[in-house]
Protein backbone atom coordinates (compact mmCIF):
# COMPACT_ATOMS: atom_id res chain seq x y z
CA UNK A 1 0.00 0.00 0.00
CA UNK A 2 1.09 3.37 -1.29
CA UNK A 3 2.25 5.99 1.40
CA UNK A 4 0.23 8.78 1.52
CA UNK A 5 1.83 11.96 -0.33
CA UNK A 6 3.47 14.50 1.53
CA UNK A 7 1.86 16.66 -0.78
CA UNK A 8 -0.95 18.49 0.63
CA UNK A 9 -3.68 21.36 -0.97
CA UNK A 10 -3.27 25.12 -0.77
CA UNK A 11 -5.49 26.33 1.29
CA UNK A 12 -7.90 28.57 -0.04
CA UNK A 13 -7.69 32.50 0.66
CA UNK A 14 -10.94 33.91 2.35
CA UNK A 15 -10.50 37.19 1.50
CA UNK A 16 -10.09 36.36 -2.84
CA UNK A 17 -14.07 37.17 -3.87
CA UNK A 18 -15.57 34.63 -6.20
CA UNK A 19 -13.84 31.37 -4.81
CA UNK A 20 -14.99 28.54 -2.70
CA UNK A 21 -12.86 26.14 -0.30
CA UNK A 22 -14.58 23.07 -2.18
CA UNK A 23 -13.42 23.89 -5.31
CA UNK A 24 -9.80 23.33 -4.60
CA UNK A 25 -8.10 20.93 -6.70
CA UNK A 26 -5.08 18.89 -6.20
CA UNK A 27 -2.14 19.67 -7.75
CA UNK A 28 -0.37 16.73 -10.05
CA UNK A 29 2.75 15.44 -9.61
CA UNK A 30 4.05 18.82 -9.30
CA UNK A 31 5.84 20.96 -7.85
CA UNK A 32 3.16 24.04 -8.15
CA UNK A 33 0.38 24.63 -5.66
CA UNK A 34 -3.05 23.86 -5.86
CA UNK A 35 -5.04 26.34 -7.50
CA UNK A 36 -8.74 27.62 -6.96
CA UNK A 37 -11.28 27.66 -9.35
CA UNK A 38 -13.64 30.36 -9.79
CA UNK A 39 -17.39 29.59 -9.35
CA UNK A 40 -19.27 32.46 -11.22
CA UNK A 41 -22.58 30.66 -10.57
CA UNK A 42 -22.45 31.27 -7.13
CA UNK A 43 -22.99 35.07 -7.65
CA UNK A 44 -25.56 34.44 -10.44
CA UNK A 45 -27.50 32.59 -7.88
CA UNK A 46 -27.87 35.30 -5.36
CA UNK A 47 -31.06 37.06 -4.85
CA UNK A 48 -31.51 40.18 -7.04
CA UNK A 49 -32.72 43.61 -4.33
CA UNK A 50 -36.12 44.46 -6.05
CA UNK A 51 -36.17 48.24 -6.85
CA UNK A 52 -38.99 49.76 -5.58
CA UNK A 53 -40.52 52.92 -7.00
CA UNK A 54 -41.54 56.02 -4.89
CA UNK A 55 -44.61 56.06 -3.51
CA UNK A 56 -46.68 58.64 -5.87
CA UNK A 57 -47.21 61.06 -2.34
CA UNK A 58 -43.61 61.19 -2.00
CA UNK A 59 -43.43 62.74 -5.95
CA UNK A 60 -46.12 64.96 -5.31
CA UNK A 61 -44.50 66.16 -1.96
CA UNK A 62 -41.49 67.06 -3.42
CA UNK A 63 -43.17 68.42 -6.50
CA UNK A 64 -45.13 70.88 -4.13
CA UNK A 65 -42.22 71.60 -2.42
CA UNK A 66 -40.33 72.69 -5.74
CA UNK A 67 -43.12 74.71 -7.08
CA UNK A 68 -43.12 76.49 -3.64
CA UNK A 69 -39.69 77.30 -3.47
CA UNK A 70 -38.90 78.72 -6.73
CA UNK A 71 -40.24 81.78 -7.88
CA UNK A 72 -40.67 80.87 -11.58
CA UNK A 73 -44.29 80.00 -12.32
CA UNK A 74 -45.13 76.26 -13.89
CA UNK A 75 -47.08 77.16 -17.40
CA UNK A 76 -48.36 74.36 -19.57
CA UNK A 77 -47.36 75.11 -23.37
CA UNK A 78 -48.13 73.42 -26.64
CA UNK A 79 -45.91 71.22 -28.01
CA UNK A 80 -43.94 73.52 -30.54
CA UNK A 81 -44.21 76.75 -28.74
CA UNK A 82 -41.20 78.63 -27.86
CA UNK A 83 -41.37 80.00 -24.16
CA UNK A 84 -41.65 83.55 -24.10
CA UNK A 85 -38.93 85.40 -22.12
CA UNK A 86 -39.80 87.41 -18.80
CA UNK A 87 -40.10 90.48 -18.57
CA UNK A 88 -39.20 92.21 -15.07
CA UNK A 89 -41.57 93.74 -13.42
CA UNK A 90 -39.65 97.23 -12.84
CA UNK A 91 -39.11 97.39 -17.11
CA UNK A 92 -42.99 96.43 -18.25
CA UNK A 93 -44.46 99.30 -19.67
CA UNK A 94 -46.29 101.79 -17.61
CA UNK A 95 -49.89 102.28 -19.22
CA UNK A 96 -50.90 105.78 -19.79
CA UNK A 97 -53.99 106.80 -19.08
CA UNK A 98 -56.21 107.72 -21.50
CA UNK A 99 -56.01 110.93 -23.65
CA UNK A 100 -59.09 113.27 -23.07
CA UNK A 101 -62.06 113.76 -25.29
CA UNK A 102 -62.11 116.34 -27.88
CA UNK A 103 -64.74 118.03 -25.91
CA UNK A 104 -63.35 117.91 -22.76
CA UNK A 105 -59.91 119.55 -24.07
CA UNK A 106 -61.85 121.99 -25.93
CA UNK A 107 -63.64 122.70 -22.89
CA UNK A 108 -60.57 123.18 -20.86
CA UNK A 109 -58.60 125.42 -23.10
CA UNK A 110 -61.37 128.11 -23.28
CA UNK A 111 -60.57 130.72 -21.90
CA UNK A 112 -62.34 132.62 -18.83
CA UNK A 113 -63.84 135.92 -19.09
CA UNK A 114 -61.87 138.72 -16.56
CA UNK A 115 -63.44 141.83 -17.56
CA UNK A 116 -62.28 145.16 -16.12
CA UNK A 117 -62.74 148.84 -16.44
CA UNK A 118 -59.69 150.93 -17.55
CA UNK A 119 -59.92 154.71 -17.05
CA UNK A 120 -60.12 156.73 -20.09
CA UNK A 121 -61.12 160.01 -18.29
CA UNK A 122 -60.43 160.90 -14.54
CA UNK A 123 -57.28 162.22 -12.44
CA UNK A 124 -55.60 158.63 -12.60
CA UNK A 125 -55.76 157.67 -16.92
CA UNK A 126 -55.27 154.08 -17.49
CA UNK A 127 -55.93 152.83 -14.35
CA UNK A 128 -57.13 149.24 -14.40
CA UNK A 129 -60.12 148.26 -11.79
CA UNK A 130 -60.70 144.77 -12.16
CA UNK A 131 -64.31 143.55 -11.56
CA UNK A 132 -64.53 139.55 -9.67
CA UNK A 133 -67.41 137.08 -9.75
CA UNK A 134 -70.34 138.85 -8.10
CA UNK A 135 -71.24 142.23 -7.23
CA UNK A 136 -68.84 144.86 -7.44
CA UNK A 137 -69.72 148.33 -6.04
CA UNK A 138 -68.99 151.51 -7.87
CA UNK A 139 -68.71 154.66 -5.40
CA UNK A 140 -66.30 156.60 -2.60
CA UNK A 141 -64.90 154.56 -0.39
CA UNK A 142 -64.77 156.18 3.51
CA UNK A 143 -62.79 154.67 6.67
CA UNK A 144 -65.60 152.23 7.77
CA UNK A 145 -67.70 151.21 4.60
CA UNK A 146 -64.35 149.86 1.62
CA UNK A 147 -65.80 150.22 -1.94
CA UNK A 148 -64.90 147.36 -4.59
CA UNK A 149 -64.24 150.26 -7.35
CA UNK A 150 -62.99 153.59 -5.45
CA UNK A 151 -63.05 156.48 -7.47
CA UNK A 152 -61.95 159.00 -4.74
CA UNK A 153 -58.51 159.52 -6.68
CA UNK A 154 -60.13 159.76 -9.59
CA UNK A 155 -61.98 163.58 -9.04
CA UNK A 156 -60.68 166.23 -8.01
CA UNK A 157 -61.57 167.30 -3.93
CA UNK A 158 -63.13 170.38 -4.91
CA UNK A 159 -65.29 168.81 -7.71
CA UNK A 160 -66.88 165.63 -6.55
CA UNK A 161 -69.71 164.27 -8.90
CA UNK A 162 -69.24 160.17 -8.12
CA UNK A 163 -72.04 159.54 -4.76
CA UNK A 164 -71.09 157.12 -2.24
CA UNK A 165 -72.66 153.74 -3.28
CA UNK A 166 -73.03 155.05 -7.08
CA UNK A 167 -73.59 151.83 -8.76
CA UNK A 168 -73.23 148.20 -8.66
CA UNK A 169 -71.49 146.02 -11.92
CA UNK A 170 -72.96 141.71 -11.58
CA UNK A 171 -70.64 139.02 -12.94
CA UNK A 172 -72.83 136.15 -13.42
CA UNK A 173 -70.76 133.35 -15.77
CA UNK A 174 -69.92 135.40 -18.56
CA UNK A 175 -72.57 138.17 -18.10
CA UNK A 176 -71.43 141.57 -16.83
CA UNK A 177 -74.60 143.56 -15.77
CA UNK A 178 -74.15 147.10 -14.26
CA UNK A 179 -77.16 148.91 -12.56
CA UNK A 180 -77.62 152.32 -10.77
CA UNK A 181 -77.91 152.73 -6.83
CA UNK A 182 -79.96 155.65 -7.56
CA UNK A 183 -77.30 158.14 -7.59
CA UNK A 184 -77.19 161.74 -7.73
CA UNK A 185 -75.59 162.50 -11.16
CA UNK A 186 -76.91 159.40 -12.90
CA UNK A 187 -74.73 156.44 -14.47
CA UNK A 188 -74.09 156.64 -18.58
CA UNK A 189 -72.96 153.63 -21.04
CA UNK A 190 -72.02 154.67 -24.15
CA UNK A 191 -73.57 158.24 -23.50
CA UNK A 192 -77.43 157.46 -21.99
CA UNK A 193 -78.41 157.35 -19.33
CA UNK A 194 -79.73 154.13 -17.22
CA UNK A 195 -82.24 154.44 -14.17
CA UNK A 196 -82.41 152.20 -10.87
CA UNK A 197 -84.46 149.54 -11.42
CA UNK A 198 -83.05 149.17 -15.42
CA UNK A 199 -80.02 147.09 -15.32
CA UNK A 200 -77.69 146.80 -18.56
CA UNK A 201 -75.49 144.34 -19.95
CA UNK A 202 -72.41 145.75 -21.03
CA UNK A 203 -70.14 144.54 -23.58
CA UNK A 204 -66.64 144.90 -24.41
CA UNK A 205 -65.65 148.41 -25.72
CA UNK A 206 -68.41 149.88 -23.93
CA UNK A 207 -67.91 153.50 -22.22
CA UNK A 208 -69.25 153.75 -18.34
CA UNK A 209 -69.31 157.06 -17.11
CA UNK A 210 -70.12 157.70 -13.13
CA UNK A 211 -69.74 161.22 -12.35
CA UNK A 212 -67.10 162.92 -14.49
CA UNK A 213 -65.26 159.68 -14.59
CA UNK A 214 -65.26 157.65 -17.80
CA UNK A 215 -63.98 153.81 -18.05
CA UNK A 216 -64.07 151.32 -21.05
CA UNK A 217 -65.08 147.80 -20.18
CA UNK A 218 -62.17 145.48 -21.42
CA UNK A 219 -61.94 141.43 -21.39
Amino acid sequence: MAAPSSKSLTPPDPDQPGTDPSCAVPPPDSNEPATLVNRPSLLRDQPIPAIIPPAADSIVGRLTDIGSSSSAALTVRNPGERPKPSVPIADRPIPKPAADTPAKAKEDTKPTLRPMLRVVRGEIPGQPFPVLDGKNFIGRATPDKPMDIDMTAQERVEQVWVSRQHAVITLAGEMLIVEDLNSLNGTFVNRVRIYPGQPRVLQPGDLLQVGTVQMKVEV
